[in-house]
């Protein structure tokens, strides 16, 4: 268990050495330059310098892994010193001095070329935004000037429809009033014709008394001028018979 402990202990310590160390290298690599003016600068060495700076380090998994864990003290390997030897040869010490000068002043050059193209790039995406900006700003004017079309039609509309709302309401004002009145001629209409079917009924009915009572008469007259007739013949049969001695 104490070894699985150190085990576990070491290699914490390892890993936070690993962290420390690429943190440190971090910052150590950012170098301070001076700015300079974009405008002395040839347009070429701005795309030599953006294609170099966008091609890509390849570098294999192994290698990756090799470089993080070669960082770290207790993992190095140690090289025999015949290797150190033969790795490093012996050289001029002024030669050395020369060359690192060359060095540093070839990456202060470097690294201001690559300033001004950041400047550059910057002022370039500034004046991308601003004309982003400016065409949001007439797309906007276009969207509030066809809103406010859109809204102006609308109003007419309303109008419209409000007036079409009015004269529709008294049309079916007009036509209820006019069931109505329609509804009440109706039921007048049926009470005369009631009435009127009455009043025919009771007509037919006195036609056909008048009818009975002329009948009626006609028969009493004719027996009257029978019996008128009868006692002229009776008084001519008396008078015709001789007298009695």
């Amino acid at each position: 268990m104490l070894i699985f402990g150190i085990i576990v202990g070491v290699s914490l310590l390892g890993i936070g050495c690993v962290f420390f160390l690429l943190y440190k290298e971090k910052n150590t690599g950012k170098s301070s330059v001076e700015k300079i003016d974009s405008d002395q600068i040839d347009t070429d060495i701005f795309d030599v310098l953006e294609s170099e700076e966008d091609l890509p380090i390849k570098k294999s998994w192994k290698e990756g892994f090799n470089d993080i864990f070669g960082k770290v003290p207790f993992l190095k390997k140690k090289a025999p010193l015949h290797d150190i030897v033969a790795e490093k040869p012996l050289v001029n010490f002024e030669d050395a001095l020369d060359k690192l000068d060359q060095e540093e002043s070839l990456e202060t050059g470097t690294a201001s070329l690559k300033v001004a193209v950041k400047n550059r790039a910057v002022q370039n995406d500034i004046a991308g935004l601003s004309s982003e900006s400016e065409k949001n700003v007439g797309q906007d004017l276009e969207v509030s000037i066809q809103l406010n079309e859109l809204k102006e039609k609308c109003g007419r509309l309303e109008g419209l429809l409000g007036e079409k709302t009015t004269e529709l309401e008294k049309v079916q004002k007009d036509f209820e009033n006019e069931l109505k009145n329609r509804n009440d001629f109706n039921k007048i209409k049926d009470v005369l014709e009631k009435e009127l079917k009455e009043v025919k009924d009771k007509a037919k009915d006195l036609k056909n008394e008048c009818n009975v009572l002329a009948t009626e008469k006609g028969m009493i007259k004719k027996k009257d001028l029978q019996s008128v007739e009868q006692s002229f013949q009776n008084e001519g049969a008396l008078e015709s018979k001789p007298p009695v001695q």
